[in-house]
């Protein structure tokens, strides 16, 4: 394996006087973190008992007090205690662009947020062999550049500290920036918090969810197939009680509409994934949301396998791929609610979902009573068909049901 250190050197402890330095259990204060976000690593029996060791390792570290601020340290404290050999790459394979860094080779990984990447890759890489001090905000100093300006070459000393001045203004802008972030952070958890109280307080019977309704298709009454599917799912769901989060921003006003950013800036608040499934790849895509909370359950709705796929004209190599990338996002669901005993069996056998359900797929009968018949659709026909199916799907039927009759 191999892997940078963390630029610094041990994380911060959560304790209630607001920190401290967090040094796992059995690591002296000189085998310092590593940074987990670039790694490299050979698949091999000795790096998967150092991967299941920093998962031990991270699970017991949530439960003690104190605790770390994220799971670098679990790692930390893995790589001590598995005999596995490592090599510590220098900061130019893992730049973490928010930290000052010194450098003496061209910088090959870049890592952080950023809207200029181009920007800082050629400001710190203009003299890529050279020794040099990269400051976020300011620019990359060189050691002869360092010289000229400590010996008034270049700047005056009171320019150099202008400069100081200046990052550590920046600096200051950015921690009272992420302190304003926390606490708003913090009021939106205590007002969801009682808005959740609040409405289990109006209906103590039953437990009242933020769930994350995740599909492609907007709710509506007036259109055929899934629409309707969809409609009635969140008619359903709203008349209950819940909270409805949608992905789609034409979705009705009942529904919280949030885009794909605003999801990860309130996942907190979401308590379960429902995400639709049908014959096509799209809305396999928006299984990536439940990152925004891990902790919140992911649940899939199953509708067809992507074999639905060749009624498109897909070919049998597109279809496997889109499979592949199907199951890939099935690990990161716990549960799947099928529509028939035969997509269970898919869900189960093929897609490797361990709990599933069956609801056997269906409509309102609310729809089909008496009061609702159109007779304009009915004439003076001498018989009736009851055709089962969408009609905006060709490959379901009803054109052929029509050239049939026209026959007859």
């Amino acid at each position: 394996m191999a892997v940078c250190h963390a630029p610094k050197r041990h994380a911060r402890a959560l304790t209630e006087d607001g920190g401290g330095i967090y040094v796992p259990d059995g690591v002296p204060w000189t085998f310092p973190q590593p940074n987990t976000g670039v790694m490299a690593f050979s698949k091999c029996s000795a790096v998967k008992r150092l991967l299941n060791r920093w998962l031990l390792n991270y699970r017991k570290q949530l439960q003690s007090f104190p605790r770390p601020g994220h799971d670098q340290p679990g790692l930390q404290q893995a790589l001590y205690q598995e005999k596995i050999n490592f090599s510590v790459l220098g900061p130019e394979y893992n730049l973490r662009i928010p930290y000052p860094s010194s450098l003496s080779a061209p910088v090959k990984v870049l890592h952080g947020r950023c809207n200029s990447f181009s920007q800082i890759e050629f400001q710190i890489n203009r003299d890529p062999h050279k020794m040099r001090v990269y400051i976020p905000g300011l620019d990359t100093f060189t050691e002869s550049k360092i010289q000229e300006e400590l010996t008034g070459k270049a700047n005056s000393e009171s320019q150099l500290t202008e400069l100081y001045s200046k990052y550590k203004k920046k600096e200051a802008d950015a921690l009272e920036c992420y302190k304003l972030w926390k606490n708003q952070e913090q009021q939106t958890k205590i007002l969801s918090k009682k808005y959740r109280n609040l409405k289990k307080q109006l209906n103590p019977s039953r437990t009242l969810m933020n769930i994350a309704f995740l599909t492609n298709i907007a709710t509506s009454p007036d259109k055929p197939g899934g629409h309707i599917h969809v409609t009635q799912v969140a008619n359903n769901l709203l008349q209950r009680g819940h909270t409805l989060y949608s992905n789609i921003s034409n979705e009705s006003d009942r529904f919280v509409k949030l885009s794909e950013e605003e999801f990860y800036i309130c996942g907190g608040e979401i308590e379960a994934f429902y995400i639709r499934l049908h014959g096509s790849p799209n809305n396999d895509e928006l299984t990536r949301f439940r990152a925004a909370n891990p902790a919140a359950p992911c649940i899939w709705e199953i509708n067809a396998p992507l074999e639905e796929l060749r009624t498109h004209g897909a070919s049998e190599e597109v279809i496997q791929e889109k499979n592949k990338r199907r199951k890939d996002f099935a690990k990161m669901v716990d549960a799947a609610v099928c529509v028939s005993s035969e997509m269970e069996e898919y869900a189960r056998d093929f897609l490797g979902i361990k709990k599933t359900f069956v609801v056997q797929n269906g409509s309102d009968p609310v729809m089909f009573t008496p009061e609702k018949r159109e007779n304009r659709l009915y004439g003076k026909a001498a018989f009736t068909v009851l055709w089962s199916g969408s009609p905006e799907y060709s490959w379901q039927g009803p054109l052929r049901s029509q050239r049939s009759l026209r026959k007859t």
